[in-house]
């Protein structure tokens, strides 16, 4: 249970901006109903704090406590076995081919991204994701991460869902090697000859330079493990 279940009985949202949520809540022990706000623990959020701390006004909202939460854990690598490989990489990539589904660009996968909650691996933070609408075309603006950006994008080019593959192809690099992409560092499949032929099979298919090529998300059970 986290830090603010424990204090709060969490209700209905009543907003949500971003990864910013905020709920109805009740103080637990108590009879007052408060707005409990959730937000990453980052600059913005402890500056906010500090803030609000300094207002005490019938026009502003007040700041009642403000509770530090156990920070989620993420993906590390790298996993030495072809079933612990893929006992991550399929929840990923399942992950990703959810979005894909309904036509949205996830643009800022990469481990830090992906969380190990519950025993499961999630796909987490699209607040910078986008939904392609018919007839609207490629995507041009250049967001995200760009250690994980495809070939397109650093070539300026329009790109649509084949960014979440070469994304998700660097995401299980990093998983079998433990290898962090590096500025002006280009892909070029070396690092991975070391590595069994399932691991290098489900790397080779999304790190390729045509994203027409790329196998597809949900393609992922294609080799033997």
């Amino acid at each position: 249970m986290t830090t603010y279940h424990r204090q709060y009985k969490v209700g209905r949202k009543l907003a949500e901006r971003g990864c910013d949520r905020v709920f109805q809540a009740r103080r637990r022990g108590r009879e007052e109903t408060v707005s409990v706000k959730m937000v990453p623990f980052n600059v913005d959020a402890i500056r906010e704090v500090q803030l609000l701390d300094d207002i005490t006004h019938p026009n502003v909202v007040r700041l009642t406590e403000a509770l530090v939460s156990p920070p989620p854990r993420h993906i590390h690598g790298p996993r030495a076995t072809v079933p612990g490989f893929y006992r991550i990489l399929r929840q990923v990539a399942e992950g990703i081919a959810a979005c894909h589904q309904e036509h949205i660009v996830h643009r800022d996968l990469k481990p830090e991204n992906v969380l190990h909650r519950d025993g499961r691996y999630v796909v987490a933070n699209l607040e910078l994701a986008c939904e392609l609408q018919p007839g609207q075309g490629l995507l041009t603006d250049l967001v995200c991460t760009s250690l994980y950006w495809a070939p397109e994008q650093h070539r300026g080019d329009p790109y649509g869902e084949g960014v979440g593959l070469w994304a998700l192809g660097l995401v299980a690099r990093y998983v079998a090697t433990g290898l962090i992409p590096q500025p002006k560092d280009r892909y070029s499949g070396a690092e991975l000859a070391s590595l069994s032929s399932p691991v290098r099979w489900f790397i080779e298919g999304l790190l390729i330079i045509d994203p027409i090529l790329r196998r597809p998300a949900g393609q992922w059970d294609g080799a033997r493990h």
